[in-house]
C-alpha cells in the first residue's frame, strides 16, 4: 500500500462524526468563522455579506462549546466519543512507541487483527471495557474508568 492511501486511510478513521461535524459546519456558518478558525473583523463580515453586529444576536456567542453541545442536547453522545477517541489514540501511540504492529497486537491478545482495527477505530463505539483493558495491558498500560459527582 502507497503512503498516500495509508495516510488517506488514517486521516479518514480520524475525521469527526456526522454530527460533530454538522455542529461546527452551523457554527461557522452562523458565526462568521472562516475555515481556517479565524474570527472575522467587522469589516471582513461585511464583505462577506454578514451584518457587522450579528454577533449581538447569536445565542450561543461566547459561550464554551460544552455549553452549546449542552444545549443542543449533545453534550453526553460528545462525551463518550471523545473518551473513545481519546483511549484509541493513546492505544495507537503507545503500539507505535513499542513498534507493535496491529497483527502483533492481536497476537498477543488471541483475536483476529479486525477486532484490533475496531479498538482502534475512534468511531467505533461498540468495544467493551474489558477489551480496552486487555489492549491497554498488552502495551503495558493501565486502563482507568472512575466516577466523578455530577
Amino acid at each position: 500500500m502507497s503512503k498516500s492511501k495509508s495516510k488517506s486511510k488514517s486521516v479518514r478513521a480520524m475525521k469527526l462524526p456526522r454530527v460533530a461535524s454538522k455542529i461546527m459546519e452551523r457554527s461557522y456558518q452562523r458565526s462568521g468563522v472562516v475555515a481556517g478558525g479565524t474570527l472575522l473583523s467587522s469589516g471582513a463580515r461585511q464583505a462577506r455579506g454578514l451584518p457587522a453586529g450579528e454577533a449581538d444576536r447569536r445565542p450561543h456567542f461566547g459561550s464554551s462549546l460544552e455549553d452549546f453541545l449542552e444545549a443542543e442536547g449533545l453534550l453526553e453522545e460528545a462525551t463518550e466519543h471523545a473518551i473513545k477517541a481519546v483511549v484509541a489514540w493513546q492505544l495507537r501511540t503507545s503500539m507505535e512507541r513499542q513498534h507493535l504492529t496491529k497483527a502483533a497486537l492481536a497476537r498477543q491478545l488471541h483475536t483476529s487483527r479486525s477486532q484490533i482495527d475496531r479498538v482502534l477505530d475512534p468511531n467505533n463505539e461498540d468495544v467493551s471495557v474489558s477489551t480496552l483493558r486487555k489492549a491497554a495491558e498488552a502495551v503495558g498500560q493501565k486502563l482507568k474508568l472512575e466516577l466523578v459527582a455530577a
